[in-house]
């Protein structure tokens, strides 16, 4: 959702902040006001196309910037998928600027991006309707998915699930046939670089567990004097010594004798002697462990050399091979065994491949068609549902349809090409939407191709432009309630001269021309209940505001609660 629009010497705009809440957001005020500056900063912080006549008379650059606040997983998603940061609060601001010399600067969170990426990053958030650009569902690359999302089943789900697993086989069968294929030199060069790594490899020897058992055995090793060292002076004390012949054990077992007399005389030692006891099993214990560590600490002076000349080897076969631990060296030497039998064999291999890849092309072929199907079945339903829409939008002669083209190769996805069709006045053929002369028309069109796809389209913010051009009364009335659905599950940014649409605003903004001394500047203005009433009033009745256009417009606005 779009929540603050920041506006910098854009036109009549000197400096403007606007903070934004969900649901129908309409900006009205007097022609010339600026409401078409706005849209167009807008799309330009958006991407599209801009020059320096954008820049406010007498000043060297303008900026625009905008904060969104991302609801949509799936958005999230794309965002994060171009490489763009997003924090926690999934905010992410869009800044983009341009200079007196037609120098321009785009950013995202603060980070220089090209203005590609700005354009892909805000597509997925807002789209501007009644203009012939930034608009997806005027792009033919998304109507199959929007088809697909509106005739979404149980069934439909099954086909593509099955059709995206059979095309990873397909993909798979023809990397392998590539990889065995070629001419016969191509064949006998592999043959013999793939020789030279088994020989390599298998005189190698290498054992499972080798690398790790080596470098622990090195670094034992490395540490062999100041262990054997230390074991050498602990024996020293804990065994005969002074020629007293006389271990530190033997000399805590006579202790504990003397102290178990005592203990038998006197009271108190009991507890003495059980320590000694214990402490006598303990320093012969420690005194075994010592004799066994020191009788396995004979070492060859040689074997450190041929340990380091080992890992050495093993290193440069694993830098050699491209992998990270020894023991995967033996897994490589078993998959180039089998590549090589696989060239060896590969015309006998290339022919059951190539048979079992016919197989699956049918079957891909089929559940293609089975989609293909399913998909044309339902735009019926569609296009009905649009021409109905259409009409009671003002465009009562509206045709709508969907146009399918069968691709040269199939993907995951089917091997339709599907493109929205539209004609908007009698005798004409239908044609792409983004051939529709008219914003109001356009415009019409995207609120009825969004209402009917309301539950396809996850785009979070729209604005429309031009949407009223051309039409009133109970068409305008009709707008208005489109608009007023739509807002349930999009945010929606409204221009708009009328005062039907005006009176379904959740939050209606007036739009100023100001002009002080020499200069003139545009405002927006957030109004309350009364001040709404008076611009109603305004737009029914022009410029002169009666009592009885005061009274229409506050009807008018109680209608409309009740409508919402």
């Amino acid at each position: 959702m779009l929540k603050e629009i920041s506006i910098r010497n854009v036109a009549l705009i000197e400096e403007l902040h606007i903070e934004l809440s969900g649901g129908l957001i309409v900006l009205t005020g007097e022609t010339g006001a600026g409401k078409s500056i706005i849209i167009d900063s807008l799309g330009f912080v958006f991407g599209e196309r801009a020059n320096k006549d954008l820049i406010r008379n007498g000043e060297s650059s303008a900026s625009v910037e905008v904060l969104f606040e991302i609801e949509h997983d799936s958005a999230l998603e794309y965002i994060r998928g171009k490489g763009v940061e997003v924090d926690g609060d999934n905010a992410l601001l869009l800044c983009r600027s341009i200079t007196a010399d037609g120098k321009g600067i785009c950013r995202i969170n603060g980070r220089t991006v090209p203005l590609g990426m700005l354009r892909d990053v805000s597509s997925v958030l807002a789209e501007i309707c009644g203009q012939h650009e930034h608009q997806s569902l005027t792009d033919p690359r998304n109507h199959l998915n929007f088809i697909d999302r509106f005739c979404e089943s149980d069934e439909l789900t099954e086909i593509k699930k099955i059709l995206e697993k059979k095309c990873a086989e397909h993909d798979v069968i023809n990397e392998q046939i590539l990889s065995i294929s070629g001419n016969d030199s191509e064949r006998a060069a592999k043959i013999e670089i793939y020789n030279y790594q088994i020989n390599e490899l298998t005189s190698a020897k290498l054992k499972p567990g080798e690398e790790s058992e080596l470098s622990e055995r090195k670094k034992a090793l490395n540490n062999f004097e100041k262990l054997f060292s230390s074991v050498s002076k602990a024996l020293e004390l804990l065994s005969e010594s002074n020629g007293s012949g006389l271990s530190a054990a033997d000399k805590v077992a006579r202790a504990l004798t003397h102290v178990s007399q005592i203990a038998a005389l006197t009271q108190g030692f009991e507890h003495s002697a059980d320590k000694l006891e214990e402490a006598h099993s303990l320093v012969k214990e420690v005194t075994e462990s010592l004799l066994n560590l020191c009788d396995g600490l004979e070492a060859d002076p040689n074997e450190l050399d041929k340990i380091e000349a080992r890992l050495d080897l093993i290193y440069k076969l694993k830098r050699k091979y491209g992998v990270t631990d020894g023991d995967k060296l033996t897994e490589h030497l078993e998959h180039i065994k089998t590549m090589l039998d696989s060239i060896v064999n590969s015309e006998e291999e290339c022919g059951k491949l190539r048979l079992k890849r016919d197989e699956l092309e049918a079957e891909i072929e089929n559940l293609c068609g089975k989609l293909s199907d399913s998909r044309k079945q339902v735009c019926g339903e569609l296009s009905s549902s649009v021409i109905k829409t259409l009409a009671e939008l003002g465009m009562n002669n509206a045709v709508f349809t969907v146009e399918f083209t069968k691709k040269a190769s199939f993907t995951s996805n089917g091997y339709d090409r599907a493109e929205f069709m539209i004609s908007a006045n009698p005798g004409e053929p239908p044609k792409p939407l983004t051939r529709i002369a008219s914003g109001g028309e356009m415009s019409r069109m995207m609120l009825a191709l969004k209402n009917v796809l309301i539950s396809a389209d996850e785009t979070e913010t729209v604005i429309f432009d031009e949407i009223d051009a051309g039409i009133s009364g109970r068409t305008a009335q009709k707008v208005a309630e489109k608009l007023s659905k739509l807002a349930k599950g999009h945010q929606i940014l409204c221009v708009s001269h009328l005062p039907q649409i005006a009176a379904m605003a959740d939050s209606h903004r007036l739009i100023e021309k100001i002009t002080s001394g020499d200069r003139t500047r545009t405002t927006v203005k957030l109004l309350g209940s009364d001040e709404s009433v008076s611009e109603l009033a305004r737009l029914t009745g022009g410029a002169e505001i009666t009592e009885a256009t005061l009274a229409a417009a506050k009807e008018m606005k109680e209608l409309a609660a009740k409508i919402k």
